[in-house]
């Protein structure tokens, strides 16, 4: 009996070990595939065969569309396992290592695409023509770029009309007028197919990274009509600092558009002109005054200056030029002055309490503002280009 009772415990100690071992071993597969989990999380896997990837490729992760983490990976007869660490959604450009110093990035062949931390993206083909195939996000990605595909065919065959008709002889400027508008027609269009494929997919992620191709005044309704899934989710840590960003720009030139308002009266500035003397705006009153606000860094500032001297001695006496430089030392600034034989009255602003910049709202350079002999605002150009002069010549011819 005793005999019978030991077998029996030993019995029941070797199925209690048994079924203990079984508990640890399913607890370290399960520990095991958390720990792989989270490190896939943190992980974009890019498989693929590109027949022009050369021995290695570059990868570079932008964040705010500024260029970050660098990463170089081998290439094996085109072949490539790569496992890219993400911290989150971000856009890459993928190339190959041998262009980045032998070509300059608008002409290397370059894949341009936003990175998922979790995903796998498949590339085969070549780097200027790849197909894109991989998991869930990219399948969205692709399917949304199909959507898409009719409006770059059409972009494409305009350029290349536009190319024939100016080789031909055509005039350029008529035939860039209307290259533009039909630019324009074809971008609307395409704006109107990207809000009507995230209002019928209301569920794709990859639809919050098609915002930068719509006017940023349309995100906050474009962004309502996906699912708080995908809106508040993991895309949104990719979107939210480009619309924070945008949003700022926006705010910038809404104030700058209230500042720089036809009819304003101008508020009376005093700075420092290049002799050292003090020049106060209000001395100019009774006469048309440009302020110029540029900088010797600005090159469209520069490139710009061989057409304002001819115009300044076209209406000369009819308009004073007063140019305000921003951003530079007093060193840079004379120097640029004298370089570019720039003929006009000249002040230097400072980045201090009184920054004249802020005056005006200046969000961009160069940016001319024309004061009538009122005092008060006439017009404003941001940029370099034709509409400041054909102003000139509308109002001092």
């Amino acid at each position: 009996m005793q005999l019978n009772l030991y077998a029996r415990n030993e019995s029941n100690k070797y199925i209690i070990l048994q079924i203990m071992k079984k508990i640890i071993l399913s607890l370290s597969i399960l520990m095991g595939c958390l720990s792989m989990y989270a490190a896939d999380k943190g992980v974009l896997r890019i498989v693929g065969n590109l027949r022009d990837a050369g021995e290695s490729l570059v990868i570079t992760q932008l964040e705010n569309r500024r260029a970050g983490r660098v990463d170089s990976f081998p290439v094996k007869d085109g072949k490539f396992d790569i496992n890219l660490k993400m911290e989150k959604p971000m856009l890459l450009y993928i190339t190959k290592a041998q262009q980045r110093s032998a070509q300059p990035r608008g002409r290397r062949a370059t894949i341009q695409i936003v990175g998922v931390p979790g995903e796998t993206l498949q590339l085969v083909g070549t780097l200027n023509t790849p197909t894109i195939l991989g998991s869930k996000f990219y399948q969205q990605y692709v399917e949304m770029e199909d959507a898409l595909k009719p409006f770059q065919a059409e972009s494409a065959a305009l350029r290349q009309q536009t190319d024939q008709m100016i080789a031909a002889g055509g005039n350029r400027d008529e035939i860039m007028n209307k290259y533009q508008e039909g630019t324009q027609r074809i971008r609307q269009r395409t704006e109107q197919a990207i809000t009507a494929y995230a209002k019928a997919h209301p569920d794709n992620e990859a639809a919050v990274t098609y915002l930068e191709r719509l006017n940023p005044r349309q995100w906050e309704n474009y962004l309502g009509n996906l699912t708080p899934a995908v809106r508040d989710g993991r895309m949104k840590a990719y979107y939210q600092p480009m619309v924070d960003m945008i949003k700022q720009q926006m705010e910038r030139q809404d104030r700058a558009a209230k500042l720089q308002e036809p009819g304003r009266e101008v508020p009376d500035f005093t700075l420092m002109d290049i002799n050292g003397k003090p020049l106060s705006l209000s001395s100019l009153r009774g006469k048309y005054v440009v302020l110029d606000f540029w900088g010797s860094w600005c090159g469209w500032c520069i490139k710009g200056y061989p057409d304002m001297k001819k115009y300044y001695e076209k209406y000369k006496g009819k308009f004073e030029i007063l140019g305000i430089d921003c951003n530079d030392t007093e060193e840079k600034w004379k120097k640029a002055v004298a370089d570019n034989q720039l003929p006009w009255l000249h002040v230097y602003n400072k980045k201090d309490d009184n920054d004249v910049t802020k005056l005006f709202g200046i969000t961009g350079y160069p940016t001319k503002i024309i004061i009538d002999p009122q005092g008060k605002i006439a017009r404003s150009f941001i940029g370099e280009g034709p509409a400041f002069y054909t102003y000139l010549d509308e109002n001092f011819q």
